[in-house]
């Protein structure tokens, strides 16, 4: 395990930052994109997170498909 940090950020975009995104997108990359894609990021706000662990060690998704698999069906839902 690894020890992240604690601290805090600022998540959320504004308008402008989604305008430039949504043009990007459109010009750029000819993509379908609207605004409205960007609902769930209003408004900007502060978070502040604790510190806290996290494994260092990559797991694949076929090693986490085996493990699962090892549970047996319906594992995940129960934790």
């Amino acid at each position: 395990m690894g020890l992240v940090s604690g601290g805090d950020f600022q998540m959320g975009t504004n308008q402008s930052e989604v305008a430039a995104a949504v043009s990007e997108c459109v010009n750029v990359y000819k993509g379908a994109c609207d605004p409205s894609f960007s609902e769930d990021s209003f408004p900007p706000h502060r978070v502040i997170l604790d510190s806290f662990q996290m494994e260092v060690t990559e797991v694949t998704m076929g090693q986490f498909v085996a493990f699962l698999n090892t549970l047996g069906p319906n594992s995940h839902l129960t934790g």
